[in-house]
C-alpha cells in the first residue's frame, strides 16, 4: 500500500477490506472477475487503494472459492475468508477482516463491496482525507443525496459490527449512530453504481466514461 505513510507513526492505521465473497446469483458469474477496460473489477479496486493513503488491504472471499486465487494477483493484499453462509451478506466478511485486524493497531477500515468498482481516485482521497480531518465513527460518500460505497469505519464501531446488533448488515451499525456519522459530498456517481446484473455490466462497458 501507500509506503509514505510508514514513517508517520503518529497518524492513525487506515485498513481496507474488499468485500468479494457473495454468490453473484443475479450475475452468474463472479463480479470480482469482470473484466472492464483491461482490468477485473477486484483489480481495478485494489489500484485504487494502493495509491490511497491506506496501510493495508485485505480481500475477503468465501472459503470455498479458487476462481480469485487462481486468475488474480493477490500478492500484495491479505485474505481473509467469509466462513459464514453466503446468505448472510457481506457482514461475514466485514467481521472476518475486524478479527484479522484485532492484532494490529487499526484505527478505521474501509468496507469497499467488489460490486462497486466505479467509484474515482478522487473519490477514495477525499473520504480518507474526511475521515482523517472529523475522525467520525462513520464516514459515507453521499452523491445527489444517496449514499453509497465505500464507506470507513472507525475503530469505536468495531464491537458494533461484531455484535447481533449487525447481524442483518452493517447499515443497522450505521443507522444506529446516525449522530456519529460524516457525510461526504462527492460529484462522483459511481459511488451508487451498483454492478448487479448482466444489464449493468453491459451498460457499464458501453457508457461509463471510466475513472482514472
Amino acid at each position: 500500500m501507500n509506503s509514505t505513510r510508514s514513517s508517520h507513526v503518529e497518524s492513525p492505521a487506515i485498513w481496507a477490506v474488499v468485500l468479494a465473497a457473495g454468490w453473484s446469483r443475479r450475475m452468474g458469474t463472479p463480479k470480482a472477475l469482470l473484466n472492464v477496460s483491461g482490468a477485473t473489477f477486484l483489480e481495478w479496486i485494489i489500484r485504487r487503494i494502493s495509491v490511497a493513503t491506506i496501510d493495508h488491504a485485505v480481500v475477503a472471499i468465501s472459503n470455498d472459492d479458487s476462481n480469485i486465487i487462481n486468475n488474480i494477483d493477490l500478492s500484495k493484499v491479505g485474505i481473509v475468508y467469509n466462513a459464514t453462509h453466503r446468505n448472510k451478506g457481506a457482514i461475514g466478511s466485514i467481521r472476518a477482516a475486524i478479527t484479522y485486524a484485532a492484532n494490529h493497531m487499526v484505527d478505521f477500515m474501509m468496507v469497499w463491496p467488489v460490486d462497486h468498482p466505479c467509484v474515482g481516485q478522487e473519490t477514495v482521497n477525499s473520504i480518507l482525507q474526511a475521515t482523517l480531518q472529523f475522525r467520525p465513527a462513520v464516514t459515507v460518500p453521499i452523491f445527489n443525496g444517496r449514499r453509497g460505497h465505500p464507506v470507513v469505519f472507525s475503530r469505536d464501531t468495531f464491537s458494533q459490527l461484531m455484535s447481533p446488533e449487525a447481524d442483518q448488515g452493517a447499515r443497522a451499525v450505521v443507522h444506529g449512530m446516525a449522530d456519529r456519522v460524516h457525510d461526504v459530498q462527492v460529484t462522483d456517481p459511481g459511488i451508487a453504481a451498483n454492478i448487479d446484473t448482466p444489464s449493468d455490466y453491459q451498460s457499464l462497458i458501453e457508457n461509463w466514461h471510466w475513472q482514472t
